[in-house]
């Protein structure tokens, strides 16, 4: 196990090294299933707010903000938050922070997904 500290905010394992090379050996599968889950709520895809916990180096994020309004993005590495910044650029619905998914400061529906 690893300590937590401010570039690595898990404690299960050191994502900066993993990240390295983490695209090339990952790959955002089941993309289709997951926008399937998000026609079958009541909100409409293209108005839905979507959260992803633990956004890697934001493979998903990039391909799923074109269909969403907005999605937030909480990652517990610091390199994992700069690949994804790197990956999307500056777009306007998407949104960042390295944090730790079981201490979010969103209120219960702030989320649709």
């Amino acid at each position: 196990m690893y300590g937590k500290n401010e570039k690595n905010a898990s404690s299960y394992c050191n994502y900066n090294d993993t990240f390295i090379s983490y695209d090339q050996n990952r790959q955002p599968n089941g993309l289709e299933d997951i926008l399937h889950i998000f026609e079958e709520t009541r909100i409409p895809v293209e108005e839905q707010v979507v959260l992803e916990g633990g956004s890697g180096t934001g493979a998903y994020i990039d391909r799923i903000r074109h269909h969403i309004k907005e999605i937030y993005g909480v990652e517990g590495s610091e390199q994992g938050y700069e690949e994804t910044q790197q990956k999307i650029g500056d777009v306007t619905n998407v949104h960042l922070e390295i944090g730790n998914i079981l201490e979010l400061s969103f209120s219960d529906d702030f989320f649709d997904a």
